[in-house]
């Protein structure tokens, strides 16, 4: 039953798999811990790429026609977690910062 999943899938064979969502998330995390660590001012750099990152990644599911399908395929579970990846970059700058304040003053 589990092969002929994805053949009659509509949308879900179209739409980005989680860990890649996740892999892109790393990477912008990563960027940032390297970049602030240098200079304070550097977190723009991947603050903008995870803007970007966060409307690539919640387009599909925020669509009018494709955001329930995507819902009635592949669930709730993956809208959930296109958001959480699209949100932990941010998460992670605003941390980031706030350590690299706290170890400054200190």
């Amino acid at each position: 039953m589990f092969a002929i999943i994805p053949v009659l899938a509509e949308v879900g064979d179209k739409v980005p798999r989680l860990p890649i969502l996740f892999l892109w998330s790393a990477v912008i995390v990563v960027l940032a811990w390297v970049l602030i660590r240098k200079k304070k001012w550097l977190a723009f750099v991947p603050l903008v790429l995870a803007i970007f990152f966060a409307v690539v990644a919640t387009q599909e599911p925020r669509d009018v026609f494709v955001g329930p399908a995507i819902i009635r395929e592949l669930g709730y579970s993956y809208v959930a977690f296109c958001y959480l990846a699209a949100a932990l970059p941010f998460a992670a700058i605003a941390f980031l910062i706030i350590r690299k304040n706290e170890n400054h003053g200190a």
